[in-house]
This record gives structure tokens, sequence and C-alpha cells, in this order.
């Protein structure tokens, strides 16, 4: 469902040519949640800039500390973070506290360079 909203968002905002690495980064992003947290809750946030796009996977779990691992192309379980890392311009973690506390894996697709961003 995410996934779908996100490449609707992409293809509203004229950046078609990111649409399928937005879906398989989000996807993965939130499938990590999914598998490795017990969050009753995942929000996602996209930010669409003039040659850009962002997007944030907010959960209400500090742990696991998302870290990408090196495994080979035809493993079925732990490339989720390294595809993001390889189709990323930048791509990171933040960590939060407070009321709720948790994490964020974000992202940024850039149609440009991906060295350059906005």
């Amino acid at each position: 469902m995410v996934r779908d909203w996100v490449a609707s968002l992409c293809r509203d905002a004229g950046f078609e040519g990111l649409v399928d690495d937005a879906r398989l980064c989000v996807s993965e992003a939130v499938t990590n949640v999914v598998e490795h947290t017990r969050t009753p809750m995942i929000v996602t946030d996209v930010i669409l800039r003039e040659r850009s796009v962002g997007v944030t996977v907010h959960d209400t779990s500090p742990y696991p500390v998302p870290v990408p691992h090196d495994h080979h192309s035809d493993a079925e379980k732990g490339r989720g973070l390294g595809i993001i890392e390889s189709l990323s311009a930048k791509w990171g973690v933040t960590f939060f506290s407070g009321p709720v506390a948790g994490k964020s894996v974000w992202f940024l697709l850039d149609e440009g360079d991906p060295s350059v961003s906005n």
C-alpha cells in the first residue's frame, strides 16, 4: 500500500524516473520495520523537492539499530539497507526520544547527479 502511495506521489510530481527506485526503497525500509521490530505504528513521510524525493519511514522502536550487511546478490534476506544505500543519493538513520521514542530510516532519491542533493 505504501509503495503505491509513494509511486503515485512521484508520478504526480513528475518524477517518473524515480518511481521504481522509490517503490523498492520504501518497501525495503517498511519490511525491515515489520520483520525486526514489534512497533505498533509505522509512519511514512515524503518530501518532494525540485529535483529529488525524500522518504522517511518512522517506527516506535529504537532497537535494533539498522545496519547494512554485506550479502550476496542472491541472498533472500538481509539486503534491504544495501539496496537503499545503492539506489539513493543519501540515506541514514535518525533516533528520536520523548513521549514516543523510536527511529527513522530516511533516503533521498535524486533525478540528477546522485552526488548532488537539494
